[in-house]
């Protein structure tokens, strides 16, 4: 029975190709070798019941009890298989979780804008910021520029206070 789902959900995997799982995005060509090892088990076993039955043409106990120990033991290396090629793979960053503002996404010189996203506050609070000369900023082509690390540094001043 559990050879028959491997087979089905293996079939599935070959056919689709890429899934996600465990926050890991496994490509297509990773994803269809995963379809064919959760396949083979009850190919293996099929193999093992031709090999060794299929002269005799006897079930007896003995002959049943080594067919489900193929069975099994078939169906676990598979099961090892593709999970050390599905998890072997690094780790998707998952797109539920809010950015921090300390992603590295911003430059080390933003704009006024830039800051805003960066803090979280409206431009003109940013730009009031600058003026009241509670943020160093240089005024280029009549534009503000404000360095990441000044950003950080005010953030800072203003946990101490």
């Amino acid at each position: 029975m559990c050879s028959d789902i491997s087979f089905l959900l293996g079939l599935v995997l070959l056919i689709k190709g890429s899934f996600r799982v465990s926050n890991r995005e496994v490509p297509k060509r990773i994803g269809r070798i995963v379809g064919l090892v959760l396949m083979s088990p009850p190919l293996i076993t099929a193999i093992y019941v031709f090999l060794v039955v299929g002269p005799r043409g006897i079930f007896d106990e003995a002959v049943l009890v080594n067919i489900a120990f193929v069975q099994i033991a078939s169906l676990l290396l598979a099961l090892s298989v593709a999970g050390y090629l599905v998890f072997s793979l690094p780790q998707t960053a998952s797109s539920t979780f809010p950015q921090s503002p300390a992603t590295p996404r911003y430059n080390a010189v933003m704009t006024p804008a830039e800051v805003a996203d960066y803090l979280r506050i409206s431009e003109f609070e940013v730009i009031a910021l600058i003026e009241e000369g509670k943020l160093p900023a240089a005024r280029i082509g009549g534009e503000y520029r404000i360095a990441r690390s000044a950003v950080d540094d005010f953030l800072t001043s203003r946990g101490a206070e």
